[in-house]
């Protein structure tokens, strides 16, 4: 009975592993404006590692498309240091008090202009007056996890014209989204905003 009883323990500890995220992270989403729509604001949250450094993932691509070279943080809310660790490097890392609650700012520029991309632009953001386009892997800073882990992520869109409906590989239509997902499935997916019409068959 004893062993019943363990065995269904252990079960149940490795169920609950699988399909409850350990660990959340928020991103709230802006257009930035000078005469025209030329970047995003993003504030990503999430809490620090106990050890007092935290690892990020950044945009990075060596070939046609470099999204580096249009990614720049500019804050670390709580932060007391960050840095890339190498100049061609995708990891970044910030050293703070223990377990703090961290905010990154940064910027993502526009890319495109409003025409239909290239087969090498495909990869590449475009923000217009009208609507966006992103893929997840030019456009999130993310924690330094390899593993399939879901995370809870949750994005808020503010800032753009209120009729504007959002889309994405997740979830759609409101400007704040919440899902489940690896970090591996949160880059590859697609994310859209814009004032898109809807029709039903």
């Amino acid at each position: 009975m004893k062993a019943l009883f363990t065995s269904i323990y252990f079960l149940l500890i490795s169920y609950l592993s699988v399909a409850m995220p350990a660990k959340t992270v928020a991103y709230t989403i802006s257009p930035l404006k000078k005469g025209s729509y030329d970047a995003f604001l993003i504030e990503m949250t999430m809490k620090g590692n106990a050890t007092g450094k935290t690892r990020l993932s950044l945009p990075f691509e060596i070939g046609l498309y470099r999204p580096q070279d249009h990614i720049k943080v500019i804050d670390v809310v709580n932060g007391q240091k960050h840095h890339l660790m190498a100049e061609d490097s995708s990891s970044y890392q910030i050293e703070h008090k223990p377990n703090a609650i961290l905010t990154v700012k940064y910027i993502v520029e526009n890319a495109l202009k409003d025409s239909l991309p290239t087969l090498n632009e495909v990869y590449a953001q475009m923000l217009t007056n009208k609507y966006f386009y992103v893929l997840g892997s030019s456009f999130w800073i993310v924690p330094e996890d390899s593993s399939a882990a879901k995370y809870s992520i949750s994005l808020k869109w503010q800032g753009f014209p209120s009729t504007w409906t959002y889309l994405s590989s997740h979830s759609g239509n409101g400007s704040t989204q919440t899902f489940q997902a690896s970090l591996g499935d949160f880059y590859d997916a697609v994310y859209m905003g814009g004032d898109f019409v809807f029709i039903k068959n």
